[in-house]
């Protein structure tokens, strides 16, 4: 799946400055409302032994 991801990007073109900081604030917006509505939870990692800065296997 991510070699196919990886393909579909490759075609794509560039974003510009004012794109990116859209993108960017359309994420993190999205992801702050799935967490206030309780659908994800997000946690902090406390240091880089903490369980939560593991990387997910896959």
């Amino acid at each position: 799946m991510a070699d196919s991801m990886r393909e579909e990007f490759k075609d794509m073109p560039a974003f510009n400055a004012d794109q990116v900081e859209t993108l960017q604030r359309e994420f993190l917006t999205t992801l702050m409302d799935l967490s206030r509505r309780g659908v994800i939870t997000m946690i902090r990692a406390t240091d880089k032994n903490d369980e939560a800065s593991v990387p997910l296997p896959g």
